[in-house]
């Protein structure tokens, strides 16, 4: 969760659509929530976001893990490539 601007519910729905952003002016390409909605569609889960304008916003995903091995290879191969900084490996 963050505590940013947060983000009006017309802009909410379309947010996960290529080429859509938030802010304009934020000089992204409006391609990652949508690429990251989309893997997270092909491994049988799911991505969404809650917003409150003034208050922030909070970002979930799930995902359908068959065994821990594979859960391991996602957090060291995916996510370390992020800001999300996890350890692991």
């Amino acid at each position: 969760r963050d505590t940013g601007e947060g983000i009006a519910p017309d802009v909410l729905a379309k947010l996960f659509r290529p080429f859509s952003q938030g802010r304009p002016s934020s000089g992204g390409t409006g391609l990652g929530l949508a690429i990251s909605s989309r893997l997270a569609s092909i491994m049988g889960g799911t991505m969404w976001a809650e917003s409150e304008v003034g208050k922030g916003s909070t970002f979930y995903f799930t995902l359908q893990v068959r065994s821990m091995h594979c859960l391991h290879w996602f957090l060291c191969h995916i996510l370390l490539c992020t800001d999300l900084h996890l350890l692991c490996c």
